[in-house]
């Protein structure tokens, strides 16, 4: 796969940088959110844990791409448009000790995975390619 100049992204890596941008931010709101609503400490824990790990993920991506030029401030169009179960959900109650809840959360993640895999093998610049893959 040929490697586009490390100073900017090409407009491919641009959709896939900014998809990757709104998983981190909408799904840290909503584990946060969903952390304050609930009283069982594990399952409080477990999702804290969820919200901790979107936040790292985007301060790493957030500093990679910043070195690249690329403006993290400025969501896409497309960026407007994704992940609006998170949205959605945010404004709902949810009784996070229901196995129907926790299937849709595992199945949301297990969806977001297999697009970033699969924007991670289209990306052309190698650096975001290889961070892509460590998320």
């Amino acid at each position: 796969m040929p490697d586009v100049s490390s100073d900017s992204l090409a407009s491919k890596d641009e959709m896939s940088a900014s998809h990757l941008l709104a998983i981190c931010r909408d799904g840290e709101q909503f584990y946060i959110h969903a952390a304050d609503s609930v009283e069982s400490y594990s399952i409080k824990s477990a999702l804290q844990q969820m919200a901790l790990a979107r936040r790292e993920m985007l301060q790493e991506v957030t500093t990679h791409l910043e070195l690249q030029g690329y403006d993290c401030n400025q969501p896409s169009a497309e960026t407007d448009n994704m992940n609006h179960w998170y949205h959605e959900a945010i404004n709902q109650v949810w009784d996070f000790t229901d196995m129907t809840v926790l299937e849709k959360l595992r199945t949301l993640e297990a969806d977001n995975l297999q697009l970033l895999i699969k924007r991670t093998r289209t990306a052309s610049d190698k650096h975001t390619r290889e961070l892509m893959a460590n998320v």
